[in-house]
């Protein structure tokens, strides 16, 4: 049996060897990972439905999801011995951050806004870089660096032409209250260059994914998810008004 294996021939464009790319199984990663992320349409749909309030959305979006993840993610690392062990400055550090957050909500609302949303993108982005990481984790030989940076620039650049260009022409309001953004980049090179970053890296990854599939190599778990991920990226930051605090809530869904 073990003779078999070894003068078997590689994957084929096609065969069941895509079943092995799957984190855990087609189903399982439809489902829980790209299938997940129709749920960021979901607050959007919910503002249609309470008459566009969007204190409503946010409220049932931080009760629901923001709130139990943070406390999950915290208390799930707190409660690991060795992390407690080797990261005891971090971990007592964090215990800060809800004092940081009341005085920022209290002196300078506006900065704390803006200081959550940008973290929320990189969190976001990084979620999926992790991810994609994994599944590269899966393929029989490792993608190498050029390949993935490749992957992480398309995805992590697909955020922000749309973005930058509502912060340049101050559109980015979250309620009332618009987000910091420095004068001096205020400009259209801003967009400009944001937009032609993902253009290349979306040309770049375009090529690199049709040599893969001729040469029998192809990832679709991996494109799939990275698909997905870089239409929503561009569907919601298109959006201007409340919509686009809704959208970025729907996002960090």
């Amino acid at each position: 049996m073990s003779t078999s294996v070894v003068t078997s021939p590689g994957p084929t464009r096609g065969d069941s060897s895509q079943n092995g790319l799957w984190l855990r199984s087609k189903p399982w990663d439809m489902c829980c990972l790209t299938g997940s992320s129709l749920f960021v349409v979901l607050p959007l749909l919910l503002y249609a439905q309470v008459g566009r309030a969007a204190i409503v959305v946010n409220l049932v979006v931080a009760g629901l999801v923001g709130g139990p993840h943070m406390y999950a993610t915290f208390f799930r690392t707190f409660g690991d011995s060795a992390f407690r062990r080797g990261y005891r400055v971090l971990l007592l550090s964090s215990l800060g951050i809800p004092a940081l957050v009341i005085a920022g909500a209290v002196w300078h609302f506006q900065l704390l806004l803006t200081l959550f949303f940008f973290w929320a993108s990189l969190h976001v982005l990084h979620q999926i870089v992790y991810i994609l990481a994994c599944y590269e984790r899966k393929q029989p030989q490792p993608p190498p660096p050029w390949s993935r940076a490749i992957d992480y620039a398309v995805v992590c650049s697909s955020l922000y032409p749309l973005a930058s260009y509502h912060l340049v022409h101050d559109t980015f309001y979250i309620g009332t209250t618009p987000l910091l953004y420095p004068e001096a980049l205020k400009t259209p090179i801003v967009y400009y260059a944001t937009t032609s970053v993902f253009a290349l890296a979306f040309l770049l990854f375009l090529v690199k994914t049709a040599c893969d599939i001729w040469r029998g190599r192809p990832h679709y778990p991996k494109w799939l998810l990275m698909g997905t991920t870089i239409g929503l990226a561009l569907l919601m930051t298109s959006y201007s008004g409340a919509r686009l605090e809704i959208a970025f809530q729907g996002l960090n869904t």
